[in-house]
């Protein structure tokens, strides 16, 4: 009885997240996940309870993450109330400088980067989920470099709360901003979600997907949070090549994440999967540790993407591989 209550409070975050994403029954038009769809990670952390890093906050760290917490479960909640009612709207066709307008009214916000992606892939869709359009905005928000090279902390913990606190605030913001224009527009969930962002950011060019499992971009580096917006525009501009994957290459030979994990849980090289995925992480291994040491968040630490620069990395890495090529010529 005791290990059955147990495993029923770790589920409480999973069941929260699944509830925030529950569409209504008569919604319709709903995009589901594919035959071969990975199901999302468990937020459950695999460690007795009395052993997380939650539990062991002081009195004034929970009275500090406290509202940072309140503000992302109020924005879910909020975005589960946009899909109380399907959006009518049959106009698709938006001028295209409608997206540099969604965009800048995005960084206002606090977005760092904007991109749109057309046709999403079913894969991506979590299995048992589904999303209201095939068409989305990807953004991204920036954590802050001195709390993350804190990590593992609770002030990172709480910066990485900030983070998703950050994606809900925009993701609704910006549905009203796309609905008021006359288009249907959904957020997704700041927490969870319904797809896989990490790939659906590299998909839409915001960046690429390191060592680590993590999308790495050209303004922050891995110190980013990703999220979503569904939409039933479908004439904004689509990156047709990504810039960044490169990136790639870079981290074949890096490897600072795989060597600077605590409980090694970053593959040397990814593997790939029973979905035909690469898998950069051991899950089990790594929310073990995540779970006992506030979040970890090493990885997007060590990864020199994340302080150095990537337009600094990149130049490096340029003028190192002309001279390789120059030389075996």
């Amino acid at each position: 009885m005791a290990e059955l209550s147990q495993r029923k409070n770790e589920r409480n975050l999973d069941d929260l997240i699944d509830f925030m994403e529950k569409k209504p029954s008569n919604f319709g038009g709903l995009i589901h996940s594919a035959a071969n769809s990975k199901p999302r990670r468990s937020f459950a952390p695999l460690i007795p309870k009395n052993e997380t890093s939650i539990k062991k906050f002081t009195l004034s760290q929970k009275m500090k993450v406290a509202p940072r917490m309140a503000r992302v479960m109020k924005g879910m909640w909020k975005g589960k109330r946009y899909y109380s009612k399907r959006v009518t709207s049959k106009q698709t066709k938006a001028p295209m400088e409608g997206f540099e307008e969604i965009k800048q009214f995005a960084q206002k916000l606090g977005a760092i980067d904007v991109k749109f992606i057309k046709d999403l892939p079913s894969k991506q869709v979590f299995k048992g989920k589904s999303i209201p359009h095939k068409n989305a905005i990807v953004f991204t928000v920036e954590m802050d470099n001195e709390k993350i090279q804190t990590a593992p902390s609770f002030e990172c913990f709480a910066e990485v709360a900030k983070g998703y606190g950050d994606l809900a605030v925009i993701s609704n913001k910006v549905c009203d901003f796309i609905r008021k224009k006359g288009f249907s527009a959904y957020p997704s969930t700041a927490m969870g979600g319904q797809m896989d962002y990490v790939a659906i950011g590299e998909l839409a060019g915001l960046g690429a997907i390191g060592y680590h499992g993590l999308l790495i971009t050209p303004d922050a580096g891995s110190r980013v949070r990703i999220s979503t917006i569904y939409t039933n525009i479908d004439t904004f501009p689509v990156e047709t090549e990504n810039p960044h994957l490169w990136v790639r290459e870079f981290c074949s030979y890096c490897r600072k994440c795989v060597r600077s994990c605590p409980v090694q849980a970053i593959n040397n090289e990814p593997q790939v999967n029973e979905n035909g995925d690469m898998q950069c992480i051991d899950y089990k291994t790594c929310v073990k540790y995540f779970s006992a040491n506030y979040g970890c968040a090493i990885c997007i630490k060590a990864c020199p993407f994340s302080t150095a620069g990537y337009h600094k990395i990149q130049k490096g890495y340029l003028k190192k591989k002309t001279v390789k090529e120059s030389n075996n010529s």
